[in-house]
Formats: structure tokens, sequence, C-alpha cells
């Protein structure tokens, strides 16, 4: 449709190196238009998605997901957040 969508995993927020947690990362258009969005990680907890644009759905391991949106108009700076659970 033409609208410029920005997206990026930043990771796990708990952690401190939030970023170590992100093991790949990819965007994808498919012949519809629509947009994916897919990231690995490792750990469990609060993961973050820098966006611009809130997001239809969210994916968790082949299930959709609850999660958070916000979107900061003064520094034009929208985030997702999902929970990841625990793997044992």
């Amino acid at each position: 449709d033409g609208v410029r969508v920005d997206v990026a995993p930043i990771g796990l927020c708990d952690m401190f190196n939030s970023g170590g947690a992100v093991r790949t990362s990819s965007v994808a258009r498919d012949g519809n238009g629509t947009l994916s969005a897919t990231a690995r990680a490792v750990g469990e907890g609060r993961f973050m998605w820098y966006v611009n644009r809130p997001p239809s759905s969210v994916w968790v391991d082949g299930e959709e997901s609850h999660f958070d949106y916000a979107w900061d108009p003064e520094g034009e700076v929208g985030q997702v957040l999902v929970e990841l659970p625990l793997y044992v």
C-alpha cells in the first residue's frame, strides 16, 4: 500500500544486554503486501520490538499471542512488548 513500515527487534527488556537475546531476525512482504517480521530469541521475559505502526497480530511459537503496543508522539517511537515463555 506504499506505507513505510519500520520494525526492528530490540530484545529482552529485563536483560543487561537485551540485544544479546536476538539470534536472528528478518522482514518480508508477501504477494498481498502483508509485512511479516520474525525473530528468534534465547531466553524468557518481555521481548520488545521497535515499530512505527501497530501490528495487526503477534505470534509466539506458532500461536497468536497477547501484546502491548505503545506510541510516544514526542519521540515518534513505537514499541511492541510480548511475553516469551520459559522453556525447560
